[in-house]
């Protein structure tokens, strides 16, 4: 269990008394509660080691290899871009250990939000600008400063670039997520950034517009610039092999699983997602704070996990068992949350360390933990925001944005020492000289148990570039007594061109899983030096750790052989259930050949399991996006051939991937003739149920042959034989969708009026959507009354179908025809924010009140606040009403909009308000979104995920479609809420009353 410690509590008080005392403040009261209340971990302590007025509103800090302390503060958030921003110099002057003076370094900057040393000064993430600053003569102010990279945009400051970070690898990595759309302060953080790009160097990389809010790498020094796959919002961390882990909101940890490099090779092939989410123990994740009187706004609650920032692998050596552990700030709820990761697979999992317990959290609820630094001691430094407020106003109430309370406690700041309770005092301030070591000390100092010294004496060799060490460098592999140390040794001689074959093959054959990862991929950059490793790379293909296997697919991508193509398969074969093993075989463009399809089904025809149908559909619509005519009528001939029913896995699966091929690749039908009519062939009722569905959807995207009549006769006969076998009637009427035959009219009518069951009806308006004109929704029209709920649902996406229509629909509102509260909200708000003035001008008559009238409605509804509420009842209105698309503490309904267990510890009138108002504020990571293609079809629905090369759009029933970059033309994010504005006219204020009670799960 975990305690808490009354002498610490007093350390901290005696601290900060002579702090205050020291620095003359006048400040009598530092905060509502002037000796925060923490219960900490069994075995550690924490101690305050720098406050106001020496500091405030710190985000960011580094130590460099003198012991000198940089702290960056944001004065401005949460809306003050005047460029209040600031970078403080602390020193110890009277040699206690502890930091008496500080001098502001550098100044002017807008929201800055990260700090890390580099050369002579430091590197400082201030968007729209990574900027390098230097103090050249000595009195503790930056004088020279020069902007390395720019772009990026200045949007909300919780989601600005940040965080930059110096990875075993040599590149500098930046913590990125790309602009928000603000709804509330457009004007201020509207900025959707520009392409990425060195400043002043003309011809250099350039990345796209904000980087298309992925994470961002670069090298100062050789102007090497490079987007990431993966995203983070505010930190980022990298595990002791330099696995990239990272964080955001809600979900507070997960990792980047495949570099971007690797996946860019094949443009062809698909992304859906890049990162693994981390916990096993399921979302929203649970936390338990201990706050007094809790400051809470938009989506946050007592329980569940909703600000997760700063998260920081611990690489110290000082905290025993400590090694494979993670600290997150949860600034929201004033704690600390640590998870014990493991590895299953080619990914990794997390545990929380405490059951129903937290590392460490606090009584005062103004303790805003935000971020973490490992100092030379090993201890972790944790950095206190302290505010009274932490959530930006975007998602605050309207009286709370102008109660003037924003900046409360924006003169405070603290940083504490989290440290085993036996670690001595802090030793460390303006007291280091790793700055002075030779070269082989340097070396000696890569074998430190503590990632600040090897991080630091890395970074110093590189920037000396020594010539006469790699013998010294290389014994340390062999020597070595922390493992890591080889990650270095392995790094260091690869940018200094040191590498040798004999060095690179023992790495291969470590005994570390770590070490061997890492050794192929630096192999992969010496097969041209060393034609050699090709070998040793393929001796590790039954390697028993499967990231090692995982890398070593991706690397052989690189190799165009027959013998890195059989090893490929082999691994595969071992891991044919991961998806990652997947995107590894696909991202080789050498494998969109029809030789590699052959192999793929032959060598996973004897594996039982799903995986292969999945994978063997994912190659074919790689190969047909790549657009090579002659492969797809091949795959085509092999997949509709008759073959023996052990055939059908990979037969189904090969038309289904060209069907998605087909949507988004280069491939055209024209020309196909012999292949339309073979896939034309497969509807009969003596095909496979699999291979009939499946080329009846590759029909739908290539089209029907020209002669197609006797077909598409027969299949309108079993379409209307209530005789015949229902499932084959469904295929029937979906065959029919692919005609424009409006003779078919008349028989289709029959079956809508005759009462048949419920999925054939919708396939048969399935069918009606193709028909041109507006006679068939007059004819819905005029059978409205007469159509079951579902079928009514399938008969608005008819409506939904073109502009012309939709104005048919809401005339037929508008003159009581069809009752507004039939049409679903994410269609209403489809037709509100719709592209034609008309229609949504229209719409927004019908389905929006004025702002006069939502306030007597609101004010119609206090009465909602004062009385007591029956739960039971809120929770049929809950299911009936809100979990359509919002789950309940991960329970019931969707994840198609915030989960509302989120919301428990919001005041009813703040919650209500977004209830009757919601477009007011919509929360960050659920706007609607309009995106046009290429082909002029136009999408909507939220992104649910998105990387380099694909985003995946996510509608109301949770069905996903993902789809390619390239394919975009426009995307627009809609100015209106998702959730409708009409709920005040379907529930009465005593059921408003029970709806919160439930949500908000009041005692009966």
């Amino acid at each position: 269990m975990l305690k808490f410690n009354t002498s610490i509590l007093l350390l901290i008080y005696l601290f900060l008394c002579s702090c205050q005392q020291n620095n003359q403040s006048n400040n009598s009261e530092i905060s509502p509660q002037s000796i925060p209340s923490f219960e900490i971990a069994p075995g550690f302590k924490i101690e305050l080691v720098v406050s106001e007025p020496l500091i405030s509103d710190p985000v960011a800090m580094t130590i460099d290899e003198y012991g000198n302390w940089y702290v960056v503060e944001m004065h401005g958030y949460p809306t003050d871009k005047s460029r209040t921003g600031k970078v403080m110099f602390l020193e110890d002057t009277d040699k206690d250990g502890l930091p008496d003076k500080s001098t502001v370094f550098a100044e002017g900057l807008t929201l800055p939000t990260g700090i890390m040393r580099w050369k002579k000064g430091v590197i400082i993430t201030d968007s729209p600008d990574v900027i390098y600053l230097e103090d050249t003569d000595g009195d503790r102010k930056a004088d020279k400063k020069e902007i390395l990279l720019t772009g990026f945009s200045l949007s909300n400051p919780q989601h600005n670039m940040n965080s930059p970070m110096y990875g075993l690898d040599g590149w500098i990595y930046l913590g990125h997520e790309g602009a928000t759309t603000p709804k509330v302060f457009m004007e201020k953080f509207g900025d959707d950034g520009n392409e990425i790009r060195f400043k002043d160097i003309v011809d250099g990389p350039v990345l796209p517009k904000n980087a298309l809010g992925r994470n961002v790498r670069f090298k100062p020094d050789s102007h090497e610039l490079e987007m990431m796959s993966g995203k983070t919002q505010f930190g980022h961390t990298f595990d002791p092999w330099g696995h990239h882990v990272s964080n955001s909101n809600e979900h507070h940890l997960f990792h980047e699983v495949i570099d971007a490099s690797y996946l860019a090779r094949n443009p062809a092939l698909v992304v859906k997602n890049t990162i693994h989410y981390m916990p096993d123990y399921g979302q929203p994740v649970e936390v338990f704070p201990l706050t007094d009187n809790p400051e809470h706004q938009l989506l946050t609650s007592v329980g569940v996990m909703t600000s997760a920032c700063g998260v920081t692998w611990y690489t110290g050596g000082a905290f025993a068992d400590f090694d494979n552990s993670t600290f997150v700030a949860e600034p929201v709820h004033n704690l600390v949350r640590v998870d014990n990761i493991y590895t299953k697979g080619a990914v990794m999992f997390a545990k929380p360390r405490y059951k129903e317990k937290e590392f460490l959290r606090s009584k005062d609820s103004w303790f805003r933990p935000v971020n973490f630094y490992i100092g030379p001691d090993g201890a972790i430094y944790l950095i206190d925001y302290y505010r009274q407020y932490i959530e930006h106003p975007e998602w605050m109430s309207e009286k709370m944005m102008q109660s003037g309370a924003l900046y409360n406690g924006m003169d405070k700041g603290r940083i504490y020492r989290i440290s085993p309770e036996n670690m001595t005092s802090m030793n460390w301030l303006n007291n280091l000289s790793l700055g002075e070591a030779t070269s082989e000390e340097l070396i000696g100092f890569l074998d430190h148990p503590n990632s600040w010294w090897r991080l630091n004496a890395h970074r110093i060799l590189m920037d000396r570039k020594p010539e006469k060490f790699s013998k010294e460098l290389t014994s340390l592999i062999s020597s070595a007594k922390n493992s890591s140390a080889k990650i270095h040794v392995l790094w260091i001689l690869e940018e200094l061109g040191q590498q040798t074959e004999k060095g690179i093959q023992n790495a291969l054959q470590d005994t570390e899983a770590g070490v061997r990862e890492t050794a192929i991929k630096i192999a992969e950059k010496h097969l041209s030096d060393f034609p050699d490793l090709e070998k040793d790379l393929l001796n590790l293909k039954n390697d028993p750790y499967s990231k090692v296997r995982l890398q070593l697919l991706l690397t052989l991508g690189e190799i165009n052989d027959d013998k890195a193509k059989k090893a490929s398969l082999e691994i595969l074969k071992k891991d044919l259930e991961s998806e990652w093993f997947h995107l590894a075989i696909l991202s080789d463009p050498n494998n969109n050949n029809f030789q590699f399809f052959t192999k793929a089904i032959q060598e996973l025809d004897n594996n039982k399991i799903e995986g292969k149908r999945r994978f063997i559909s994912s190659l074919a619509a790689t190969i047909t996006r790549n657009g090579d005519k002659k492969i797809l009528e091949n795959m085509i001939d092999l997949a509709v051939q008759k073959n023996t029913p052990s055939d059908i896995w990979w037969q189904s699966s090969v038309l289904q991937g060209i069907a998605q091929g087909m949507k988004w690749g280069k491939s055209k039908s024209d020309g196909m003739a012999a292949q339309k009519q073979q896939i034309l062939s497969t509807f009969s009722a003596s095909t496979h149920p699999e291979i009939r569905r499946a080329g009846i959807e590759l029909l739908k995207v290539i089209g029907l042959p020209e002669v197609h009549a006797k077909t598409m006769k027969q299949a309108l006969k079993i379409a209307l034989d209530p005789q015949a076998i229902p499932d084959m009637r469904i295929d029937a009427l979906s065959l029919l969708t692919l005609t424009n035959n409006e003779m078919q009219l008349i028989p289709l009518k029959t079956i809508i009026a005759s009462g048949t069951n419920k999925e054939i009806q919708r396939a048969t308006l399935q069918v009606l959507t193709r028909l041109e004109g507006t006679n068939i929704v007059l004819f819905l029209l005029d059978k409205w009354n007469e159509l079951l709920p579902d079928v009514r649902n399938e008969a608005l996406k008819l409506f939904m179908e073109s502009p012309e229509r939709m104005l048919v629909l809401l005339e037929a509102i508008e003159n009581n025809k069809i009752q507004a509260s039939s049409v679903e909200w994410s269609r209403k708000t489809h037709l509100m924010n719709h592209r034609s003035s008309e229609i949504k001008l229209r719409a927004r008559r019908l389905f929006q009140k004025d702002e006069e009238q939502r306030r007597k409605e609101l004010q119609k509804y206090q009465i909602a606040l004062s009385v007591k509420g029956n739960t039971t009842n809120g929770k049929k209105l809950f299911n009936n009403y809100c979990n359509i698309c919002h789950q309940l503490n991960g329970e019931g309904g969707t994840n198609f909009g915030p989960d509302l267990g989120s919301l428990r510890n919001r005041s009813k009138s703040s919650l209500m308000e977004d209830i009757l108002n919601p477009s007011k504020s919509i929360a960050d990571g659920y706007d609607s979104w309009t995106i046009t293609l290429q082909n002029g079809t136009v999408k909507a629905g939220i992104i649910s995920t998105e990387n380099s090369t694909s985003l995946t759009l996510k509608d109301i029933v949770g069905k996903e479609l993902t789809i390619p970059r390239d394919e975009i033309i426009k995307m627009q994010a809609a100015e209106l809420s998702v959730m409708p504005f009409v709920l005040d006219n379907q529930i009465s204020p005593s059921e408003m009353a029970d709806l919160l009670a439930f949500i908000k799960n009041e005692q009966k």
